[in-house]
């Protein structure tokens, strides 16, 4: 199983985890979800301060972030004047606009019809197999888990932002030697979280937990492989 993959169902997993703490705090109800849709709202936003600290630590993270937001205000100040305040101003109305829309469309989902809400499950079920690729999960069983680990830097899913990280410090930094430092710490880091997810895989994990429910055993069976099998079967018989 490919491991780029798994950051966004990552992101998923936290989410979903944001949203049923909001129904944990207010009850299976329209308050609860309402909560929980702003606050799962919030990750969008904390997932990349997220990443910048566990890739630099918490203090050189933090420092991080004032340059990004101290290069972005004297990059846009030759438009408008702009501080890093403003900047940060900046992050919290969008982040509140993104509570307010997100709480707008649990509201939506929940005075909608049971059918209507069926239909637009199904719907997003089927554009989210699209995304899908069973050859993607394919995976040579001689590889190695460092081997495999490293292929997985040079897939354009990584390399392209890397690459941007790599040009942003680049005129960004003044010394050299910070931005080679700064340019190969997070693929370290990116390379060890790749080879951990290999030598430990989540899905067997949660398989003999039996965590997880239906749900994921069924999305589990289409990344294999197994459900176009089963797919292929059942129409055979029909």
């Amino acid at each position: 199983m490919p491991v780029l993959p798994l950051l966004p169902m990552l992101a998923i997993a936290a989410q979903g985890f944001l949203f049923s703490l909001g129904t944990l705090l207010l009850g299976a109800n329209l308050p609860g979800c309402l909560l929980g849709s702003a606050l799962s709202s919030l990750w969008g936003v904390f997932q990349p301060l997220a990443i910048l600290w566990v890739v630099y630590g918490a203090a050189l993270g933090k420092t991080e972030t004032e340059n990004i937001l101290l290069y972005f205000s004297r990059l846009l100040g030759n438009l408008f004047e702009l501080s890093p305040d403003f900047l940060w101003k900046a992050v919290f109305i969008f982040s509140l606009t993104k509570a307010f829309v997100a709480m707008g469309l649990a509201w939506l989902g929940w005075m909608a019809s049971y059918n209507e809400q069926e239909l637009l499950d199904q719907k997003l079920l089927k554009w989210g197999l699209k995304g899908l690729s069973q050859r993607s999960a394919q995976k040579s069983p001689d590889s190695s888990p460092a081997l495999g680990a490293l292929k997985e830097l040079f897939r354009p899913l990584f390399l392209i932002p890397f690459i941007l990280t790599g040009v942003f410090f680049f005129f960004a930094e003044d010394s050299k030697a910070t931005f080679i430092w700064k340019s190969l710490r997070p693929l370290a880091v990116t390379y060890l979280f790749f080879l951990a997810i290999r030598l430990f895989p989540v899905e067997s994990w949660i398989k003999k937990r039996g965590l997880g429910g239906s749900a994921l055993a069924s999305a589990l069976e289409f990344i294999e492989g197994k459900s176009g099998k089963n797919e292929k079967g059942g129409s055979s018989q029909l």
